[in-house]
């Protein structure tokens, strides 16, 4: 008996791979869409931040890197969490902690160093964001249909850069950088109101905290050693991929705007 089947069902309720599960995808492109651009803003601002700032490259560089120096533990730390936390709350709070890490740079005060906060901030809240929005739409497909949607949300790294150099460029151009990370947190703002009235768990979501539980005492499963899948060939090769893949991402982010 799985989860879906002991948490019980209605006539009226939600279907994997149905309408709502269709909008869930398109809300969380959009997601991914945000998370990119708010990636992309500082490269993009960068020449324009370095001259009013008086920076130095290394300087910009370390600001950039910051992003990164909790975006991995965050990572590690929320995916642990969705066992607790259903992830359409941990996903309003990231879009959130978004917007709340890119509006302080429209005061024109802020400066560097509230230009590195609010990148260490950011990261900690994005480095989670494409697991916790792969793990809630696979709460809405069956595992065999599972592929496409998952292939659309990681879309939104590519098509987030494609729609924020154009537009943010465009931003920069005609209100200054500072709009730039405004145009950002607002868009996140945005989302975030569209995600509290559509955003909902799947009926293939797997239960969280108590009654996650009593399901696994009932059913008896046993999981899967993490030591096994840290030590698996799979995982080590996919954690190379990715820190290649990562390096490549943030020197092209940091600089090829410039």
């Amino acid at each position: 008996m799985d989860a879906v089947t002991m948490r019980g069902s209605s006539p009226t309720a939600p279907t994997a791979g149905g309408r709502q599960a269709w909008t869930t995808t398109w809300l969380l492109l959009v997601f991914m869409v945000v998370n990119f651009a708010d990636k992309a803003v500082l490269g993009l601002a960068g020449p324009e931040i370095m001259k009013e700032f008086g920076l130095s490259r290394q300087e910009f560089g370390t600001a950039q890197a910051a992003f990164f120096s909790l975006f991995s533990l965050s990572a590690l730390g929320v995916s642990f969490l969705t066992r607790k936390v259903r992830t359409s709350v941990l996903l309003l709070a990231m879009g959130l902690l978004w917007a709340a890490a890119q509006l302080p740079m429209l005061w024109g005060a802020a400066g560097f160093a509230t230009l590195i906060a609010t990148r260490v901030l950011l990261g900690f809240a994005e480095g989670p964001a494409a697991p916790v929005a792969v793990h809630h739409v696979h709460g809405w497909f069956e595992q065999r249909e599972r592929t496409l949607p998952t292939a659309i949300l990681m879309v939104g790294a590519a098509a987030g850069v494609a729609v924020a150099a154009p537009t943010l460029g465009a931003v920069i151009s005609h209100f200054g950088w500072r709009w730039a990370f405004g145009a950002a947190g607002l868009a996140g703002l945005l989302w975030v109101v569209v995600w509290r009235a559509k955003g909902t768990e799947g009926p293939s979501a797997p239960p969280v905290g108590r009654d996650a539980r009593s399901i696994k005492g009932i059913s008896g499963a046993a999981d899967v050693p993490l030591r096994a899948v840290f030590l698996s060939g799979t995982f080590l090769t996919a954690a190379l991929g990715a820190f290649a893949a990562y390096w490549v991402m943030s020197a092209k982010l940091t600089w090829l705007p410039d």
